[in-house]
Formats: structure tokens, C-alpha cells, sequence
């Protein structure tokens, strides 16, 4: 028997709201809050490529394919988090951001039996808005509002801090990381694209995922 390899999006999109529909009802929180749908649909993809995630540039944004199961185990095991949380090793929480912030920090613990085949992934997304002030003069640069994302693991910083997306990716390998250390992970309106009296949502998310599709 040979099974057809079915693509493209008239055959991804609902296969894609499903597994939406089904982790937004698992919590009335996320039933709410588009920006946990995708971090939580992030978060839990597979690489298929080799893995895009390397600290010295932005993790692919979209890279690999959903996991409906992942995504629905995650949804339901995660710890509800806020910024100076007690460190978790599956965080997810929705937040905010306003004009004049300082950096928020998540604490991240590590399992004292890493995962096997697994590397450790944190995902940043929010609502876009708007600047409402003056244009900055920077060509090929939009004005909707900018996150950055970083995690200092030793002497080595992994972020991803990329201008123009409402979303930032870091994965970091299983092999630089200690068993039962914290790590925290900084959430930073580096471009200060968020004026005075605005304020945008964000969510946070993170977990260990698959260093190849299974």
C-alpha cells in the first residue's frame, strides 16, 4: 500500500486549527490569549532540518513541524509562571510589558536527568502594535513594537533579537546545560519600540524538544 504525501496549506490549516482548538480547550487561560496558542505551538515543534538554532543568529521563525501530542502534553503538565518565578523545568504564562520597563527574568530549572535527544527551547511571542511616536528615520525598519530574548548559560549568552517578527526562539543544546542548575531567561524591550503609557502582551514559554522530528 502506498500512502500519498498529502501538502500545502489547504491540507496544513486545518490540521493546524485542530490542534489549536484542542489545546485551547484544555485551560480557559489560553482559550483566551492567541499569543499562548503560539507559543505553546512553538515551543513543542520538531526540527526536520538538522536543527536551525544556534545562538548566534534568530532561530528560524516556524521551523519544523507542530506536535499535536507534544503541544497536548505541554499544555497540560506546564507550570504557570511569572517574572522571579520559583524556577520550573515547563514554564507558560501570558504577561506585560510597558513603556519604561525594565527587563523581565524567568527562572529555568534542569531536570536533574536531562532528556535524552532532547535540547532545551524557550519561546517568546506578543501582540504587535504600533508605535504611536515619531518615526525613528531607520530605513527597512518597522515600528511595531520589539521584544528581545536572551539566557546567559555560563560565559555564553544564546538570544534571539530579530526587528522585524512578534516572536523570538532559543534553543539551546542539551550538552552546555548542568543538571539541577537554574538558568534565567530575560525578556528586554531592547528597541524601545514600546513608547511611554503603551504596553503590549507577552507570552513565554519553555520545555525540552526533540533535536530531530521522531
Amino acid at each position: 500500500c502506498v500512502v500519498p504525501l498529502w501538502s500545502g496549506t489547504s491540507f496544513s490549516a486545518p490540521i493546524t486549527n485542530g490542534i489549536c482548538a484542542n489545546i485551547r480547550s484544555i485551560d480557559g487561560i489560553i482559550m483566551r490569549w492567541p499569543e499562548l496558542v503560539r507559543a505553546i505551538l512553538l515551543v513543542t515543534a520538531q526540527n526536520v532540518d538538522g536543527g536551525e538554532w544556534n545562538q548566534a543568529i534568530d532561530g528560524r521563525d516556524g521551523a519544523g513541524v507542530i506536535s499535536g501530542h507534544d503541544a497536548e502534553i505541554f499544555t497540560k503538565n506546564h507550570t504557570k509562571v511569572a517574572a522571579g518565578n520559583v524556577a520550573a523545568v515547563n514554564g507558560l504564562n501570558i504577561s506585560i510589558v510597558r513603556g519604561g520597563d525594565p527587563s523581565k527574568s524567568f527562572n529555568i530549572k534542569i531536570p536533574a536527568t536531562k532528556p535524552s535527544f532532547k535540547h532545551l527551547r524557550i519561546v517568546l511571542t506578543w501582540n504587535s502594535i504600533a508605535k504611536t511616536s515619531p518615526s525613528y528615520g531607520i530605513p527597512n525598519r518597522n515600528e511595531l513594537t520589539d521584544l528581545d530574548l536572551g539566557i546567559w548559560v555560563g560565559s555564553q549568552f544564546y538570544s534571539s533579537s530579530s526587528d522585524n517578527s512578534n516572536n523570538e526562539i532559543v534553543d539551546i543544546p542539551s550538552s552546555a546545560l548542568t543538571p539541577n542548575a537554574t538558568y534565567t531567561a530575560t525578556v528586554t524591550n531592547t528597541a524601545n519600540r514600546i513608547s511611554v503609557g503603551e504596553f503590549t502582551y507577552f507570552a513565554i514559554a519553555w520545555t525540552w524538544v526533540y533535536d530531530h522530528a521522531n
